[in-house]
């Protein structure tokens, strides 16, 4: 298949993943940072372009929180919040007679660095909680010069507002969002850890039972097979798509290590591709089909899962193999990458 001939590929988007917390965001009430319900519908096609599609799941990003507009503040997507939201006292807004060996572009290299020391997912979580902590912070007519380098005692009266209200796990990432916009940006960072870590603790033992989510069943056998009855593998996208589930269930992997959150984000760097795949003898002297995540959510060196073959209708190798002849991949493409249209 020539980059002249053939139709363009698509790398499925993460779509189906149920967070692996028991917590969702929804509110049990309407404070000041109420957050919206979290949707939790299947994914829908969305056209991105003539020629391609991808799966989208339905992610709100709390744009209906007062937003004032503040020159420190400009609108931006919400990943670029905890970049271009400057605190008023940044390495950026130093006193330059402290400095004078170092010009503005030392200082914003140093900046440019840091920020990668967040994913760009963690970074949309994070963009999230400023804007929760700006609204507080501004319903409370707490100075902007206040704002960063926060006080203890703001950050705790922040932490006690949301607690019963969101769920802890939303409350510790809003909190960690305010910590990482004081690292990025040089803004000292004293508070009084005691207090602080003990609130946190305390906000997770009440989150509402309307934020917490019901255990879910095992995802078994039985389920892919009911799946695979409704798809018509014939067709490039459910191809993929089944190719992807079986490979994550028998690879026992996350699926956030074999699908990319949009197809604008795909890195051949970070995220799984053709080459990496291969058939190899485990110590077991079985032949696999192994594949290399090259990040995965708690190793940043790459790894190797693999998966053998199955009997039955949720056999991956059937799978892998029918993908490969409808969508018929390059080496470079993403490992699930799908024709379109």
């Amino acid at each position: 298949m020539t980059s002249t001939t053939r139709q363009k590929c698509v790398a499925l988007e993460l779509s189906l993943q149920a967070p692996r917390s028991e917590y969702n965001n929804t509110p049990s009430s309407t404070p000041i940072c109420s957050l919206p319900p979290a949707n939790h519908n299947l994914p829908t096609s969305q056209s991105i372009s003539p020629s391609h599609r991808i799966l989208t799941s339905h992610n709100n990003t709390h744009t209906h929180l007062p937003q004032q507009s503040h020159p420190l503040r400009p609108e931006c997507p919400v990943q670029d919040r905890l970049l271009l939201w400057t605190p008023p006292a940044s390495r950026i807004n130093s006193d330059p007679t402290n400095i004078s060996y170092l010009t503005p572009n030392d200082l914003e290299k140093i900046t440019a660095v840091i920020v990668n020391a967040w994913a760009s997912l963690t970074r949309k979580v994070y963009g999230s909680g400023l804007l929760a902590f700006h609204a507080f912070c501004n319903a409370r007519n707490i100075s902007e010069a206040e704002h960063a380098p926060v006080k203890s005692i703001t950050l705790a009266s922040f932490i006690a507002t949301m607690a019963g209200l969101y769920s802890g796990k939303t409350i510790c990432n809003y909190v960690y969002g305010v910590r990482a916009w004081h690292i990025l940006h040089g803004s000292p960072w004293i508070i009084n850890e005691p207090e602080i870590l003990a609130l946190l603790t305390v906000s997770v033992t009440l989150t509402p039972i309307s934020s917490k989510r019901a255990p879910h069943q095992p995802f078994t056998i039985e389920h892919i097979c009911e799946v695979r009855k409704v798809l018509d593998l014939t067709k490039p996208l459910d191809a993929a798509f089944f190719a992807c589930l079986t490979t994550t269930f028998y690879t026992a992997s996350r699926l956030g290590e074999f699908t990319i959150p949009s197809i604008n984000q795909f890195d051949s760097n970070r995220h799984a591709t053709i080459d990496g795949v291969s058939e190899v003898t485990n110590r077991n002297g079985f032949r696999v089909k192994a594949f290399i995540l090259p990040i995965t959510k708690t190793e940043k060196e790459p790894m190797s899962v693999s998966w053998v073959t199955q009997q039955g209708l949720s056999d991956p190798e059937e799978g892998w193999l029918n993908h490969i002849k409808i969508n018929n991949p390059d080496s470079s493409d993403h490992v699930f990458a799908y024709r379109w249209p």
